[in-house]
């Protein structure tokens, strides 16, 4: 007789992630080691998503992944994450910044939908694009080319190419969910490319 199923049990447990493997070979993995500062895949036995797709959830409090040495001493590079804001301010969604004087954060604030803060020895410049942040899942992208120009872009909507004079990208650690210092992001987030070079992404993805 085959064995038929007549009772569930149902799963109410969190899951959280302690490695995001990177798909792309070249395994630069995110870690997180600290079970507390793990952020959270399953939610009481439901996946987390955004728009269907699974997500990973940063708690806005201590929870981060990271990663040594990504884009350290780069002069040209591009980042691009599928993101939703849970909770809007100045969430460092990814950074190498040393949460003082240098590196560069995907840091949207109160009047933008994007913005790519660049930093060096306490000097901002910024490129950035709308008026409004979104806490619905959008894509988050910017890139810096030869450490003279950056743009920002939220979805398809492109924010104005600003001149970058300088910038310091010694910052040794990549951070999703923070940065170096004390500034963390409630966010979920399903996707995160970064590129060594500058790229396009709007001629890239569509």
């Amino acid at each position: 007789k085959p064995y038929q199923q007549t009772t569930s049990v149902a799963n109410t447990a969190n899951g959280f992630i302690t490695t995001w493997y990177d798909q792309s070979g070249n395994r630069r993995n995110m870690t997180q080691a600290t079970a507390a500062s793990q952020p959270r895949i399953v939610n009481t036995g439901v996946l987390e998503t955004n728009n269907g797709k699974p997500a990973i959830v940063f708690d806005g409090v201590d929870d981060a992944l990271s990663r040594a040495a990504v884009l350290q001493g780069l002069n040209s590079f591009s980042i691009s994450t599928v993101a939703r804001l849970i909770t809007t301010g100045t969430p460092r969604i990814i950074a190498e910044f040393d949460g003082t004087n240098n590196g560069w954060a995907i840091t949207p604030i109160t009047t933008t939908q994007n913005r790519l803060l660049l930093r060096s020895s306490g000097a901002n410049t910024t490129a950035q694009v709308g008026s409004t942040p979104s806490t619905n899942a959008a894509v988050y992208s910017a890139y810096v080319a030869n450490v003279s120009s950056a743009a920002a872009k939220f979805n398809a909507v492109s924010g104005t190419i600003t001149s970058v004079s300088q910038a310091n990208f010694t910052v040794p650690d990549l951070f999703i969910g923070r940065d170096s210092g004390a500034v963390f992001a409630n966010v979920a987030i399903s996707e995160a490319i970064i590129f060594n070079q500058a790229v396009d992404f709007l001629s890239t993805i569509e």
